[in-house]
């Protein structure tokens, strides 16, 4: 399925292209037309776009007679090449939806079993390159599964520390206890910019834990930024070998 969707990504936008020529080549009075196309896949998918005049706003692919996905543009950005999409089980019923730009999942995107959220994940895109960042899994009744999530917590308090008034963040993260983490770091700073890519080229403070396994940074109320951003770095031992495993925050101060 993976190969095919990214063929079908290829052929929206070269369907875009080609609904550009027919707006040059055709009058300004072109009629409506709900179904601009359909093309046939060798392995049996179609995929039919609709809009109007000549201009695409939802693509539908199907599979021997079920509807399989669904991409309708979103227009977010100056490119026009992000996309809401939905996945559809056996049944014609949503199993997951989420937004993409090209052919990598961007924001949130949600997992679902018989009507039912089962899961829910993050991307972030970091340097052009999009990453899984923190995860959710749900019991039965929407129930959060913390034993099988990867995530953090966060509140800020104001406080009087030695006579001053700060501002104080207190941060938990919730690994994946499937898992097993030899060790636990969490560096943060207001200084990192353009979606952390120069994060390697901070000399960024280690943060110690509190009693309750939080981590917790003070500020100055006169500190002037807006955003907190960070990463925990998780140690994993597998075959004798340490692997570390990034979970990037991004905090609006208050």
């Amino acid at each position: 399925m993976d190969k095919n969707f990214f063929s079908l990504i290829n052929y929206f936008q070269r369907l875009s292209t080609l609904i550009i020529l027919i707006i040059l080549n055709n009058s300004c009075n072109q009629k409506d037309n709900n179904i601009l196309e359909i093309k046939n896949f060798e392995d049996g998918q179609k995929a039919t776009s609709y809009g109007k005049n000549a201009i695409v706003d939802s693509i539908i692919i199907e599979k021997k007679g079920i509807k399989i996905s669904k991409f309708i543009t979103k227009n977010k950005n100056k490119n026009g090449d992000i996309f809401k999409v939905n996945f559809y089980d056996s049944k014609g019923i949503i199993n997951a939806s989420g937004e993409m730009q090209n052919d990598k999942k961007i924001g949130f995107w949600f997992y679902f079993k018989d009507n039912k959220l089962i899961r829910r994940e993050e991307y972030l895109k970091i340097c052009k390159k999009s990453f899984l960042n923190q995860v959710w899994n749900y019991k039965s009744n929407d129930i959060l599964d913390c034993d099988k999530s990867s995530f953090y917590n966060f509140k800020f308090k104001d406080t009087v520390f030695d006579g001053e008034h700060v501002e104080v963040l207190k941060l938990r993260f919730n690994s994946d206890k499937r898992i097993k983490v030899n060790n636990l770091k969490f560096y943060a700073s207001s200084k990192l910019t353009n979606d952390f890519c120069n994060v390697h080229s901070l000399k960024l403070i280690d943060i110690p834990k509190n009693r309750k396994n939080e981590y917790e940074l003070a500020f100055s109320v006169n500190d002037k930024f807006n955003v907190i951003k960070g990463f925990f770095i998780e140690e994993i031992k597998i075959n004798n070998e340490i692997k570390e495993k990034y979970t990037f925050v991004k905090i609006l101060r208050n």
